[in-house]
């Protein structure tokens, strides 16, 4: 099996998150390495953000350091290899949306 190009996914994640009504913007914070590749605004004020990576390729420290704290901060974040794991983020943060007080399931990063 060809392993796909971050790039590759990062394309076909902003294709679902336009598909979903949502406008995908590409996050480079020359102030601050390691932040989340992809940040998706949805309708209903619903947001998420994505970590894009490779099947296979780990986040790396200051990756997971920014993960952590976003999430802490009470926003959805995910790690996203395949399309299905993005529709899965989208699914999430809507759920977040509709039930802000119920404790948010959380994904360790890997």
């Amino acid at each position: 099996m060809v392993k796909r190009l971050e790039r590759d996914i990062e394309a076909d994640c902003r294709a679902i998150v336009t598909a979903a009504g949502g406008r995908p913007y590409k996050w480079v914070s020359p102030g601050a390495v390691g932040v989340p590749d992809q940040l998706c605004f949805l309708p209903d004020g619903v947001f998420a953000v994505a970590e894009i990576k490779r099947i296979g390729q780990p986040l790396r420290p200051r990756q997971r350091a920014h993960y952590t704290t976003l999430q802490s901060l009470g926003f959805v974040v995910r790690r996203v290899t395949t399309t299905d794991e993005m529709r899965e983020l989208i699914d999430a943060a809507h759920y977040w949306r509709r039930n802000p007080h119920r404790e948010f399931p959380t994904w360790p990063p890997t």
